[in-house]
């Protein structure tokens, strides 16, 4: 049984990019984890915390992020200035900043990352049977990004607007000698330079951002990488994600999620859409299942015991496809888990998690200041 350990402090904003092989962390991933971090210790200007990590990707580790928070002008929405760092027992390392604001009263919101790294970590092939075969050969992957949104409120909870990024991996298969015959590694080794730019569309009619207990969150991107502003290969790539919240009783919430993807045919190996680096669908290794389509769903049972502490159990189902109208014959991935949660900021309903998760044989670990979705 394959083990992965995902570590995701809301105070490694700046890391998410840096994930080994997820090139473009969504909206739902980002915003949530910038507000957490920022509204949760609003009353200090800044916050530091080093986060032990483990995991047959890229070994021990351990992971160093800082924040700043502040509010110019005394704005509505706090603004946020983030940096980070990790280092792992195989040889992995990265950096990254992020910084997040908002303008007009909160009617213009700005992002900008930047990161930069080396990841030693496995490349198991692209669809379904690739995947379950749990073959696997050791790549380094080294990553530099810089990536900009600015989105305008059109209506009420409703932001839209365009986002830049720029992209540069390089892939070294580690011993080429070792190579399984069958595994096509024709397209890994290549520097490939990606400029995509397209529209994101975020819409939030939840009752918080923090924890939500009732309401729906929808997030939306499609990205075009074009060769005529100096990418690789022309190729688009779109991801939706939507989640539903249900307040039962005062003590129990119930939250569902649903997530599409899809990439074009030129879309590179580390573009794809896969499982493993966000929460789309937990207890599977980062890159195991990747294609060029992908949909996951998941509910999860959230139940607050008393003080602090309280529990949660989640299921969920998926699969990764050739394209989008070939998901209805996409081999099932089941996922299954529970955790415990312990409040650590009453005031704005912040968690600290504790998951673990279940796959088609596999296991996974999640540390995380926040809930999954």
């Amino acid at each position: 049984m394959k083990r992965a350990v995902s570590v995701g402090p809301a105070l490694l904003i700046a890391m998410l990019p840096l994930a080994p092989l997820h090139a473009d962390p969504t909206d739902d991933e980002l915003d949530p984890i910038v507000e957490k971090a920022a509204l949760a210790a609003r009353a200090t200007s800044r916050l530091i915390v080093p986060v032990p990590l483990a995991g047959p990707q890229i070994g021990a580790g351990l992971a160093i992020g800082a924040v700043w928070f502040y509010s110019p002008r005394g704005s509505e929405r706090p603004w946020t200035t983030g940096v980070a760092g990790l280092a792992s027992s195989n040889g992995s390392w990265g950096v990254g900043g992020q910084h997040s604001m908002t303008l007009g009263g909160n009617r213009y919101r700005v992002d900008i990352t930047a990161a930069y790294g080396q990841f030693n970590t496995q490349f198991f092939g692209v669809g379904s049977e690739a995947g379950q075969t749990n073959e696997s050969i050791g790549i380094t992957q080294t990553p530099l990004l810089f990536q900009g949104q600015a989105t305008m409120r059109v209506a009420n909870n409703l932001f839209v607007g365009p986002r830049l990024r720029y992209l540069d991996m390089q892939t070294v298969v580690r011993d080429p000698e070792s190579v399984p015959p069958d595994f096509d590694i024709s397209d890994i080794e290549e520097e490939r330079h990606i400029v995509a730019i397209g529209p994101v569309v975020n819409f939030d009619h939840t009752d918080g951002s923090l924890n939500p207990r009732s309401g729906t969150k929808i997030n939306g991107q499609w990205l075009f990488s074009l060769t005529a502003l100096g990418s690789s290969a022309d190729y688009n790539k779109a991801n939706l994600t939507i989640n539903h919240y249900v307040d039962v009783d005062d003590k129990t919430v119930v939250g569902f999620r649903g997530s599409l993807c899809a990439a074009s045919t030129d879309a590179p190996f580390f573009d794809l859409c896969l499982f493993g680096s966000s929460a789309n669908l937990r207890g599977y290794p980062n890159g195991q299942f990747r294609d060029r389509a992908s949909w996951a769903v998941q509910t999860e049972w959230r139940r607050h015991l008393g003080g602090r502490w309280g529990v949660v159990a989640f299921a969920g189902l998926g699969g990764v496809a050739p394209s989008l109208g070939d998901i209805g014959d996409s081999t099932l991935l089941p996922a299954a888990g529970g955790g415990v949660r312990f409040e650590v900021s009453s005031e704005y309903r912040v968690n600290v998690r504790v998951d673990g998760a279940v796959g088609r044989n596999s296991q996974a670990l999640y540390l995380s200041l926040g809930e999954a979705f």
